[in-house]
Formats: structure tokens, C-alpha cells, sequence
């Protein structure tokens, strides 16, 4: 009995001692609500928690354990230990991207977000971005980042070499702003990033010398000044056929283009000097809707040799087909009424000239140095013709209509010009209007005639001469040196008689000087060797020197002014 007492006893204090050591420990747990699991910890009685290894969850960025009593601060492991759970807090993480190879700001995004990537400018004109990559090999390719992504990125732009730079034209289209200098052969695309390509752009190849050949698409609408200007090695041109507008200067010197074909026919305007010395052009055949020529237009093609005038072209301006050497015949159109200054001066092998239409002015030196042109047509609607119109030129003969007015020198130096039908309510001839027209025997001067000026029939071969009595007064040189000239009857009007005006008209035997006459100019009658007397009428108040064969010294007035120089022929 006593021993079962004593083994009772030792029991009992077993069980007492073992529920003191329990009470002596504390068990720590840590909760990381979906983080990195964190082992649990036994903290002896007076101990301290010790702060474990902080846990991991993608997308989020640990802010510190807690407890579940609604504490907002942090748990304090410097805290005596206790039987509790510790629960992890988180954040979202924001991460970022950086971009590599191609302008673009550095970007951030976190786990929830499906992310689109940045576009890639590359900082080149003539560089093309073709898209992000993960490596710098650039063999992973990646478009977007998807929802769950949780690290820092670094991306890499893949760009590759263009000969050609765009521009956004407002917000739908894109127009080739320039190129690289060593292009050699180019196919402008017809869109870019999927928007149209409409426009080439003012000097986009200007002077890009080794261009030899270019096709442009059919979305294109409009060539820029200059856009090809010096292009020497370009040798044809397709104009698309949605073209409306080629401007100033856009194939100007292009010496080796030879071909040059229009597509459509919308075209109606060009800017000035479009194909100016394009010498190596032959022939073209332009748009039909084209309403003019514009200046300088074929200027120095020194090959053109064909070309058809369309039916709309109402007018034909400045130096538009000056200097074009192989041009030999030329029809201008019905509704022309209008041929300005040089516009075909120097096309030296020009023989036909047709002049369909309603032309009412020939601008100034329009023909001249055509050498070789013998015969024109001059409408009846013709009112101008202006100075050197056709200077130089081999016209035999030529019918102007009434109302025309006929300017300086217009027909001067025409060396086979023989008969001449002036209008008929002519009031002037101009300053050399017929100077230098050493085959015209004939002319009949209109009853409306009021003066004839300077030089105006200088060095002609007009054999006898009636001055309408409306006449009043014949200027300096009008008919110096017409050795044929036998006969001359003036007008009864006439009050001056210019400097020189009869001089050297060798074979003048007679005159009648008509009462009324003012004024006889020096060397009026200077060298005219077969005219041996004049009877000077009573009027006369003023002779210049070497005037008449027989002059009254009372009378002899001080030297006259020298005249202008005529202007010279130009070299052939």
C-alpha cells in the first residue's frame, strides 16, 4: 500500500513539472497570405521573436508583419513573445521598362496591368523601327506585356536602314519628305504604318545625282518643287495617274531623262522650269486637261524635237520653249490667245509655225532667232505683236491684221521678209519694226499713219515710197540706207524730217519738199548721191548739218543727239 502511495506521489509531480514547462514556451506563427511560407517559431518563456527572412510574392512588395488585431503599425520584434499570429501585408509593385536602341521614355506597369508597349521612333530620318525584342540578339519579339508580368524589363528596338524619310501630312497620310544621297534605285512605298503615301515633298531628291530609276505609286497626287532638280542620272519618269500638280523646278536639269510618260490625264497646271534642260528629252506627250504652258517649261531641251500643244492650253508663257534647237514645227491651239515673251526665241530649226486660235498677243522676242522660220499665220485677232517678235527670222512675207499694233524692231533683221500688208488703221511704226529687211521692195503705208519712228525701215530694199498725207513726222533713220529707194513722195502733213532719216539711199534722184515742213535733221539727206538739189520750201525754221546737198548757212542747226545702237544679231 505504502509503495503504491509513493509511486502516486512521483506521478503527480511529473504531470505538475511538464505543465510548468509549457507555460515557460511561446509559439510564434507567420501567416504570408499567399507569399513564401515562413516557418513557425517555439520562443522560450522571456525571449524575444526573432524577425525572419522577409517573404516573396510576384507582383507585390512586402510591407511588414502584423497582427490580426486591427493594429496599424507594424509588429515590434523587440516585443516580449507571446502566443500569436503574425500576418504579412503587401503592395502592389510597380515595374519598369526600359527602352533600348529607339527613342521612348522609360515606362512602368504592375501585375494587374496588360500593358501596350511604346512606339519606337528611331532618332534617324532613314531608320525604320520594326519592333521590341527581350534579348539583344533580337530573337525574342514581344508586342505587349500580359496581366500576371511582374519583373523589370529592358527591351530592345529592332531598326533597319531606309533610303527614305516621311512626313505625317495632318493626320492621314504621309508624304516622302527626303532621301538618302547615294540612292540608286527607289520604289516609294504606297503606305506607310499603314497610312497612304500621297506626296512627294519639295527637294525630296533634289541633286541625288546617282538616282536611276524611281516608281512611284499610284496614291500619289502631287510632286514638290524641285523634287527631282539635278537628278542627271534619272532616265524616265512614270507621273502616276491620280497626279494633279507638278511644281516649279520639279525635273530641272535632269539632262539624262529621255522619257517621260503621264499615266492619267488630270493634270491641268504646272509650276514654271518643270523639265527645263532636260536635254536628253525627245519628244512627250502631255495631259489634255493641261489649260497652259507655263514659263520656262521646256526651256534648253535642246533635243525636243516632238511635241503636241493640247487642245485646252489657252496660253503659252515666258521662255516656255526657248532654246529648244530640234524643235522644227509648232501648231498652236484654238484656245491660245495668248504667246508671251520668248516663248520659242532661239529654237533655231523651227520652219512651221500654224497658229490655229484666238491669239491676240505675241509677246516680245516670242520667235526671235528663229532662223529658219519662213512662214507664219497671223490671226485676225491678233492686237499685239510685241518688240523682236520675230527678229532674225526667214519669213518671206507676212499679213497683219487690222487693230494689231506692231512694237520695236518686231520683224527686225528678217533678211527675206518681201512683202509686208500692214493694218489698215495702223497709226505708228515702231522704233526698227523693219529695220534690217533687205528683200522688202514693196510696202503700201496706211491712210491712218501719223508717224513713222526711228530706224523703222533701216536697211530695207524698198524701191519707191508714198507717204500717206496723215503723216507728220518720219524719225531719225527711218530710211537710212535704202539704196534701191528711187522714189519717194512725202506727205503734204509732214512737219520733221528726223537725223539721217533719208541717208545713204544712193539712188533717190528727186524730192518734193512739202510746204508745212519744219524741221530737216542733220544728215538728212546725207550721201544720197543721185539727188543733186532740194528746194527748200518757206516753213522750213531748222536744217542740222550736213542735211541737204545745198543748205542755207542761216539755217544749219547744232548737232543732234547720236542715235541708239541697234541691237545685234545674236551668233547662230
Amino acid at each position: 500500500m505504502k509503495r503504491l502511495f509513493v509511486l502516486i506521489a512521483v506521478l503527480f509531480t511529473l504531470c505538475l513539472c511538464a505543465c510548468n514547462q509549457e507555460k515557460e514556451g511561446y509559439t510564434v506563427t507567420f501567416d504570408t497570405e499567399g507569399g513564401t511560407s515562413i516557418k513557425s517559431q517555439v520562443v522560450e518563456l522571456g525571449d524575444y521573436v526573432d524577425e525572419p527572412k522577409k517573404p516573396k510574392k510576384p507582383g507585390y512588395e512586402f510591407l511588414g508583419w502584423y497582427t490580426d488585431d486591427g493594429n496599424l503599425w507594424p509588429f515590434e520584434f523587440s516585443s516580449p513573445a507571446e502566443d500569436l499570429t503574425l500576418n504579412a501585408r503587401w503592395g502592389i509593385a510597380t515595374y519598369t521598362i526600359t527602352y533600348v536602341g529607339a527613342k521612348g521614355d522609360v515606362t512602368s506597369y504592375t501585375i494587374n496591368d496588360q500593358f501596350d508597349l511604346a512606339d519606337g521612333t528611331v532618332v534617324g530620318p532613314y531608320d525604320e523601327f520594326e519592333g521590341w525584342y527581350l534579348d539583344k540578339e533580337l530573337t525574342k519579339p514581344i508586342t505587349k506585356i500580359e496581366a500576371g508580368t511582374a519583373k523589370d524589363l529592358t527591351l530592345y528596338a529592332k531598326v533597319s536602314e531606309s533610303e527614305l524619310a516621311f512626313t505625317l501630312l495632318g493626320d492621314s497620310r504621309y508624304q516622302v519628305a527626303s532621301s538618302r544621297m547615294k540612292v540608286t534605285n527607289v520604289i516609294v512605298p504606297e503606305s506607310y504604318k499603314g497610312l497612304p503615301v500621297t506626296r512627294i515633298e519639295d527637294g525630296a531628291f533634289k541633286n541625288r545625282t546617282s538616282l536611276e530609276s524611281i516608281s512611284l505609286p499610284s496614291t500619289i497626287t502631287s510632286i514638290g518643287q524641285s523634287a527631282f532638280e539635278g537628278c542627271t542620272s534619272l532616265t524616265t519618269i512614270t507621273i502616276p495617274e491620280k497626279v494633279l500638280f507638278l511644281g516649279t523646278r520639279c525635273f530641272d536639269s535632269c539632262i539624262n531623262l529621255s522619257s517621260i510618260t503621264f499615266a492619267g490625264d488630270e493634270i491641268e497646271s504646272m509650276g514654271s522650269a518643270v523639265f527645263e534642260n532636260c536635254v536628253s528629252l525627245e519628244s512627250i506627250t502631255l495631259p489634255s486637261k493641261l489649260y497652259y504652258i507655263s514659263s520656262n517649261t521646256f526651256k534648253g531641251c535642246t533635243a525636243l524635237d516632238g511635241i503636241v500643244i493640247p487642245e485646252n492650253v489657252t496660253a503659252i508663257y515666258e521662255s516656255a520653249f526657248e532654246g529648244c534647237i530640234a524643235l522644227t514645227k509648232i501648231v498652236i491651239p484654238k484656245k491660245v490667245t495668248a504667246i508671251y515673251e520668248s516663248a520659242f526665241e532661239g529654237c533655231k530649226t523651227l520652219k512651221s509655225l500654224r497658229i490655229d486660235g484666238n491669239v491676240t498677243e505675241i509677246g516680245r522676242r516670242a520667235f526671235g532667232s528663229c532662223y529658219l522660220l519662213e512662214q507664219i499665220n497671223l490671226p485676225s485677232s491678233l492686237e499685239y505683236i510685241g518688240a523682236e517678235a520675230f527678229c532674225w527670222s526667214n519669213i518671206r512675207s507676212v499679213w497683219i491684221p487690222d487693230g494689231a499694233i506692231i512694237d520695236a524692231y518686231a520683224f527686225y533683221g528678217c533678211k527675206l521678209l518681201k512683202n509686208v500688208r500692214l493694218p489698215s488703221d495702223l497709226t505708228t511704226i515702231s522704233y526698227g519694226a523693219f529695220s534690217g529687211c533687205s528683200s522688202l521692195e514693196q510696202i503700201t503705208l496706211p491712210d491712218t499713219l501719223l508717224s513713222i519712228e526711228q530706224k523703222a525701215f533701216y536697211h530695207s530694199d524698198i524701191i519707191s515710197l508714198e507717204i500717206p498725207n496723215s503723216v507728220v513726222v518720219i524719225g531719225d533713220s527711218a530710211f537710212e540706207d535704202c539704196r534701191r529707194l528711187e522714189s519717194v513722195e512725202l506727205s503734204d502733213s509732214l512737219k520733221v524730217i528726223g537725223n539721217s532719216a533719208f541717208e545713204l539711199c544712193t539712188s533717190i534722184k528727186t524730192i518734193s519738199l512739202p510746204m508745212g515742213l519744219t524741221t530737216i535733221g542733220n544728215r538728212a539727206f546725207y550721201n544720197c548721191w543721185s539727188l543733186k538739189s532740194v528746194e527748200v520750201p518757206s516753213s522750213v525754221t531748222s536744217i542740222g548739218q550736213n542735211a541737204l546737198p545745198e543748205i542755207p548757212e542761216d539755217l544749219i542747226a547744232d548737232e543732234w543727239d547720236t542715235l541708239e545702237a541697234m541691237p545685234p544679231q545674236p551668233e547662230n
